[in-house]
């Protein structure tokens, strides 16, 4: 039987202990020495004159390195302090819109249209009440093609309550049937 032979991971440290760091070293540089750094900076090449980094690592705070990496970012503000840039981009980018789905629900509470147009699929039903339908992209076999059913499903059960369920049109008895069901 081989024998597996499994690596031992070893400690990696990307930071120095935290015995060697001065107090203000241990946390990211706030917002005011980001300020101060970019503002040294500036004011070195305005005046032409050359500040050391470490005189600004006096006066901010800011480590050496640090200090190239704000430089480089030319960001004043740090990462929380950002200002607030809507919705979270992240995520899957919805099929339809909520206008889209509520334009669906309306159709489907429509009382003139009948049972069996409502109960086509779903890719049917969101044509007939005049939505239009997304291309997606796809790689293997490359093209567009139209999206899935069952995210138009998902859509309208997620906004508007939509569950599909199959049902028939009552149809009024004839006169022999309701006398043979009398009987």
């Amino acid at each position: 039987m081989a024998r597996i032979r499994s690596r031992k991971s070893r400690a990696r440290h990307f930071t120095p202990p935290p015995d060697l760091l001065h107090l203000d070293e241990r946390t990211h540089p706030k917002t005011p020495s980001r300020c101060g750094v970019l503002w040294a900076k500036a004011f070195s090449q305005e005046l032409g004159i050359p500040i050391p980094q470490s005189l600004v690592r006096k006066v901010t705070g800011v480590a050496e390195r640090v200090q190239t990496r704000i430089l480089a970012s030319k960001q004043v503000r740090t990462r929380h302090n950002q200002p607030d840039s809507g919705p979270d981009p992240r995520g899957r980018k919805r099929a339809l819109t909520q206008t889209e789905t509520a334009a669906i629900s309306d159709y489907l509470d429509d009382s003139t249209i009948s049972l069996n147009d409502k109960g086509k699929p779903w890719l049917d039903i969101a044509e007939d009440a005049g939505v239009e339908l997304p291309n997606t992209v796809h790689f293997k076999p490359p093209g567009l093609r139209t999206i899935h059913p069952k995210a138009v499903q998902r859509a309208c059960r997620n906004d508007e309550g939509l569950i599909s369920a199959v049902c028939e049109e009552e149809k009024e008895l004839s006169k022999d049937q309701a006398t043979g069901r009398l009987n």
